[in-house]
């Protein structure tokens, strides 16, 4: 979405059109260490979700009634596949 609004306003004499660039993709110089331990932090946290949970999403992807008839709780694993994914994304 963001490189398709910075095309559609650089197609507009906008006087801070240089600055669009470095607004939606960042500037990977002006990290802190804080930040970097904080994205280390999430990593960590969601990698260790995926690992604790890896059969059961493999369960529930696959097969969802047979997760569901032995037990698993899919309704919550859907939500936490779903917070895994936004989570990576974002």
């Amino acid at each position: 979405f963001g490189i398709v609004l910075k095309t559609v306003i650089q197609k507009y004499a906008l006087p801070n059109q240089a600055v669009l660039g470095k607004f939606f993709f960042g500037n990977a110089s002006t990290l802190l260490a804080s930040d970097l331990k904080v994205l280390f932090c999430a990593a960590l946290v969601i990698a260790l979700i995926v690992i604790c949970f890896w059969k059961e999403f493999i369960i529930v992807a696959f097969d969802r009634e047979f997760a569901y008839s032995i037990g698993y709780p899919v309704f919550f694993l859907d939500i936490v596949v779903t917070f895994v994914i936004v989570a990576s994304v974002v």
